[in-house]
């Protein structure tokens, strides 16, 4: 209910926006919701306007048409995040480390 409020909130502000923007982001789980509303009131994902679903392990399939989505390879950050535990549990008086990953853009 509360992603819903958030959606219909989202939505209000993005119909209202004179002359409407050429693109959204979406940068949460709300992806599937906000494509089904910009769907229902009669805005086209990926013709009328550019929608990119944030997350892309949070985009359902069934979303058509598809939207952009951004790989964030939740799989290597869960196991370099692992892996960085158990150095820090053996190496708990080490200064800390920054570590970065990469993202893909999946385009439909």
């Amino acid at each position: 209910a509360a992603i819903q409020k958030n959606c219909q909130q989202v939505m209000d502000q993005f119909m209202a926006i004179k002359p409407r923007p050429q693109g959204i982001f979406i940068a949460n789980a709300s992806g599937a919701c906000i494509h089904t509303m910009l769907v229902s009131r009669g805005v086209v994902p990926m013709r009328d306007v550019i929608m990119i679903a944030g997350d892309r392990t949070l985009v359902p399939e069934y979303l058509e048409p598809f939207p952009i989505a951004i790989d964030i390879h939740v799989r290597e950050i869960g196991a370099l995040a692992t892996k960085m535990l158990f150095w820090r549990m053996e190496n708990p008086d080490a200064l800390g480390f920054q570590c970065m990953t990469r993202a893909d853009l999946v385009l439909p």
